[in-house]
């Protein structure tokens, strides 16, 4: 090895020691002083809608590679994502099926910054439309204890239910 390679071997050895170093430095994009509530879940629309498989003479239409028969044609209804914190209407939004045709889960992710202490949290997700009001596909209603700089998520359990939990660490 000549003098050349051994000081790149030496420039990235030092590199990738800072970058190392770097990597293991806390950053919080959170203020200390304000608690967080970090709502995130992903969720297949078909779950609540009804939707058709194609025919063979559509599949037929289609290259070999984008032939799917278990697709569902048309898209997939919207939902609307509703937060309350206390009462007072905080987040009100229509979330649409991911990808190009609207055939995709969709996927939630909102976030709420709120000061310490305790509130009371009511979470609806459910179709747009009138009948949402009746049957919403996700509801939760919760009491809230935040702490100041620690993040609260809501999601989905393991049986497709909201639940407020602290994130594992």
């Amino acid at each position: 090895m000549n003098g050349g390679a051994l000081l790149r071997w030496g420039v990235s050895a030092v590199v990738v020691a800072l970058l190392a170093t770097a990597s293991r430095v806390p950053i919080s994009a959170l203020d200390a002083d304000q608690a967080l509530v970090r709502l995130s879940w992903r969720f297949r629309s078909e779950e609540g809608a009804e939707c058709r498989r194609p025919t063979q003479e559509e599949l037929d239409q289609l290259p070999v590679h984008m032939r799917n028969p278990d697709a569902c044609i048309g898209e997939l209804a919207p939902y609307e994502l509703q937060v309350d914190v206390d009462g007072a209407r905080r987040v009100t939004r229509v979330v649409r099926p991911a990808g190009v045709r609207g055939d995709r889960p969709i996927f939630v992710y909102e976030e709420l910054s709120l000061p310490p202490g305790r509130y009371t949290l009511a979470v609806r997700f459910g179709n747009v439309g009138e009948d949402s009001a009746a049957s919403p596909a996700l509801t939760l209603e919760a009491p809230l204890d935040l702490d100041p700089g620690r993040v609260l998520l809501v999601t989905r359990d393991g049986e497709g239910a909201l639940e407020a939990r602290r994130p594992v660490r």
